[in-house]
């Protein structure tokens, strides 16, 4: 059974409503979980949608919050006052566009915040509007350190995104082997994992969801690196929550996370210049897909190429998600009378 993506994002905004949220609120939830889902990235989808009202309902997310942002020349600080992520993170997206279109540059560090879901899609609309894109986000740790076996640090993803004539070039990755999501719906369809993505409590890998314990770092020492990187940048340097100074999505109820973003926007045009910029990524962009495939592969891709072409299908024949996750969210409607329809 597949939905249509208006009628995911309608129902999502209204449950979000119902819940107690504002309407800028819901709105960018919606969005944000629902283009997740359009992409093919079902960990950042509406599977985390009974979890963020949860939390809302523990009084753990402000449901309204007024985004202060401090300005110092090409620089801000913006206070997430404890709002839900996606809130936030478009605010900062508008934010470092407003200071790169003065400045050149614009960098926006986020405190007191909350998961935002794709850090790709935060970056692909700083892209749009003409910007080379760097985004960053710590998150509760779940990643053992190379070498370690206790959980030290958050898959800490970073996404950075420029414009092209062809399309928008975007690289979401998290710096584990494996964004925890994953392993939640590989749990769900009772299906193995790759050993490289976690180890159980001993530190051993394993291909067992349900016996993983932490994440291993992308590429051993290289992915650790990276996540320290992004932990720098999106909690020390923002006085946000710090590795286990973050309060844990789906297991502590006492606290709210403070989670830690940064974004950075850049303007071509203070550079080569904007239509030298463009000129320049197409011939990089048309390079690439001129690469002779490997054997095994039809074509070479750019990031994010792939995600495009399965919102474009999506967005043309619906959206599937798996039944368990429809089977939450319809219990989540009944409760706040939002009905769900599955002729949607």
């Amino acid at each position: 059974m597949r939905w249509r993506a208006d009628f995911l994002s309608a129902w999502a905004e209204a449950l979000l409503r119902k819940a107690g949220a504002d309407e800028p609120s819901a709105k960018a939830v919606a969005w944000a979980l629902v283009e997740a889902d359009l992409r093919g990235v079902g960990s950042h989808g509406l599977l985390r949608l009974p979890v963020y009202v949860r939390r809302l309902e523990a009084g753990l997310v402000n449901p309204s919050p007024t985004l202060p942002l401090e300005e110092r020349g090409p620089v801000a600080l913006l206070d997430g006052e404890h709002g839900f992520g996606p809130r936030v993170a478009l605010k900062a997206v508008e934010a470092a566009q407003s200071l790169a279109r003065r400045h050149g540059l614009g960098a926006v560090g986020v405190r007191r915040s909350t998961h935002f879901g794709m850090a790709g899609l935060y970056a692909e609309k700083l892209a749009q509007e003409g910007f080379v894109a760097w985004v960053t986000t710590n998150a509760e740790p779940d990643v053992v350190p190379f070498g370690g076996r206790e959980k030290a640090l958050g898959t800490n993803p970073l996404a950075f995104a420029a414009p092209a004539p062809q399309g928008i070039l975007v690289a979401d990755l998290a710096t584990s082997e494996s964004a925890m999501g994953k392993v939640f719906i590989a749990r769900e369809k009772g299906e193995r994992i790759p050993p490289s993505w976690g180890v159980d409590r001993e530190g051993n890998p394993t291909d067992d969801p349900h016996r993983v314990y932490a994440l291993r770092p992308l590429g051993g020492p290289k992915g650790y690196a990276l996540a320290l990187l992004v932990e720098v940048l999106s909690g020390v340097l923002t006085g946000a929550g710090v590795a286990h100074g973050i309060g844990r999505m789906y297991d502590e109820w006492d606290r709210p996370q403070d989670v830690g973003h940064f974004l950075l926007a850049l303007d071509p045009g203070r550079f080569v210049g904007k239509e030298a910029f463009l000129e320049r990524m197409g011939a990089l962009w048309q390079a690439l897909k001129a690469t002779p495939p490997a054997p095994g592969h039809e074509e070479v891709f750019l990031p994010g190429e792939l995600e495009a072409r399965r919102r474009e299908r999506a967005l043309a024949e619906g959206m599937a998600l798996p039944e368990r996750v429809v089977a939450e969210l319809k219990a989540l409607g009944e409760r706040y009378g939002v009905p769900w329809r599955d002729d949607a």
